[in-house]
């Protein structure tokens, strides 16, 4: 992928890994303390298999994302607040 503007301000890199497809939209999850929550990925600006750049108002530099074990996290956490019930899109 090649990425020819520069990216919004309020863009963030993560690893790819990190985001899990959730309908027609994505969620990662950060940790918040001694816990992990999903925060939703409004938009994902380019993916190149190793760093997605996003723009999610949820995600700050520096946050903890998880990278591994994402899908059975996924299954035990409750969805973003504000998606619909099953996980489905946002």
């Amino acid at each position: 992928m090649t990425l020819l503007l520069p990216a919004p301000a309020d863009a963030l890199a993560i690893p790819a890994q990190a985001l899990l497809p959730d309908g027609e939209r994505h969620v990662a999850y950060a940790r918040d303390g001694d816990r992990f929550r999903a925060v939703r990925i409004p938009r994902v600006l380019g993916n190149d298999g190793v760093h997605a750049v996003v723009q999610a108002p949820a995600l700050r530099p520096g946050m903890d994302v998880v990278t591994r074990g994402t899908v059975a996290l996924k299954a035990l956490l409750p969805a973003p607040a504000g998606a619909p019930a099953g996980g489905s899109a946002q």
